[in-house]
């Protein structure tokens, strides 16, 4: 495993081909400067462009590897697939490598710092977005804990006025019913 301890098979496969492709662009342009400056020694016969052609050249390979986009992204690739041993004698391989393939540091440090910015923006937003669904979710409690109460309740005054009902039944079957002489002389009376 490398310094960060995370094994990305994607992440190694996309840092070896930007590795080729930028390989493949270094040697193409030598290989056109190398033309290029045959071409003018042979019209010239002179030997002393040697110099001349030397700043071009750092300066075209310069221009070719700057725009080779190296991140902190290809950064964090590539410590992953280092050895975790000392990590300041890694660091300065990785630095003075990056460096002699004309990759900035700097670039990378303020690449991260932007990535950062991002990651603390984005987890802001997101820890705002669960406080106010926690204190949702805290109203949202509260109000189930009043809903119980009040089911509680309502519960307890129902069970009791059922049985209320009950023994009044109960009461009202267990008497005899009673005529009153109201009651027999309307079962007597003429229609």
């Amino acid at each position: 495993m490398g310094i960060f301890q995370k094994s990305k098979d994607n992440d190694d496969m996309e840092a070896d081909n930007m590795a080729q492709n930028n390989s493949t662009q270094i040697n193409a342009t030598d290989d056109s400067n190398r033309d290029s400056r045959w071409q003018k020694k042979s019209s010239s016969g002179s030997s002393s462009l040697a110099a001349e052609e030397q700043a071009p050249r750092d300066n075209q390979l310069g221009n070719k590897i700057s725009s080779f986009n190296y991140g902190i992204e290809e950064a964090v690739a590539l410590m992953r697939k280092l050895p975790d041993v000392d990590t300041d004698v890694v660091i300065t391989v990785v630095r003075k490598t990056l460096e002699s393939a004309n990759v900035r540091v700097n670039e990378i440090i303020s690449d991260a710092e932007k990535k950062e910015g991002n990651i603390n923006k984005r987890t802001n937003t997101l820890t705002s977005e669960i406080e106010e669904l926690q204190k949702k979710i805290t109203l949202r409690n509260k109000e189930i804990s009043i809903l119980t109460k009040d089911l509680q309740e309502t519960t307890k005054v129902k069970k009791l006025l059922q049985q209320g009902e009950r023994e009044m039944k109960a009461n009202n079957s267990a008497k005899p019913v009673e005529q009153t002489d109201n009651s027999a002389e309307a079962n007597n009376a003429p229609v």
